[in-house]
This record gives C-alpha cells, sequence and structure tokens, in this order.
C-alpha cells in the first residue's frame, strides 16, 4: 500500500508506511528512514481502544490461578474441614443454564 504524503515539499512522492524506502513519481527508491515515518505518520486510539488496552493490561497482570485460594483449599482437604455444600452448587448451576438459555434466547 503506498500513500501520497500531504507534505507540499515532497510533491510526487509516494511513501510505503511499512518499508523505510522513500519512492519517486518515477519509482526511483531513495532511503528514508524511521525519521521520515516518524514526522509524517500519527495514530491515535478511539475511548474504545484506550479501553480495550487497559483491559487487557488488567487481565494480563491478573494470575491465572490464585494461590492463596488454592492454599486454602488444600489445607482444609489435608486437615478433613473442607465441606461441600451440594445445595449451592446445584443451585448455582440451575441459574447459570437459565441465564446462558435466556442469552442464547432458547428459554426452557
Amino acid at each position: 500500500m503506498k500513500i501520497t504524503q500531504n507534505d507540499p515539499s515532497s510533491k510526487g512522492v509516494q511513501v510505503n508506511p511499512l518499508a523505510t524506502e522513500r519512492v519517486s513519481a518515477d519509482g526511483k527508491a531513495k532511503e528514508a528512514g524511521a525519521a521520515l515515518l516518524k514526522e509524517s505518520s500519527k495514530v491515535s486510539l478511539s475511548e474504545r481502544g484506550k479501553n480495550y488496552a487497559k483491559i487487557k493490561k488488567v487481565v494480563e497482570s491478573t494470575p491465572d490461578i490464585r494461590a492463596e485460594k488454592v492454599a486454602k483449599l488444600k489445607k482444609l482437604i489435608a486437615e478433613g474441614n473442607y465441606k461441600i455444600d451440594s445445595e449451592k452448587i446445584a443451585d448455582a448451576m440451575i441459574s447459570e443454564t437459565i441465564k446462558d438459555e435466556i442469552l442464547s434466547g432458547e428459554i426452557l
């Protein structure tokens, strides 16, 4: 992809933003370097893009495994004090199924 610069001092000059070459109208390549790209290229993110970047940073910094919770559960199991509330688990499973069906439009 080639983009013609709006700089009046370079009329007829096309810049390939993916390369570090300046291509004149007659097709001859001249070395432009990173400075040309820096002075002619600007990037700005939308609010949505900025929010996405923030969220991505938080997600990447959050550990996949919550070590403190795992350690607590291991201790309870080892001591024989880990109690499973089957009613609570069943309620959560049913609630999740209902939510999924409502969101997919497939209400029971």
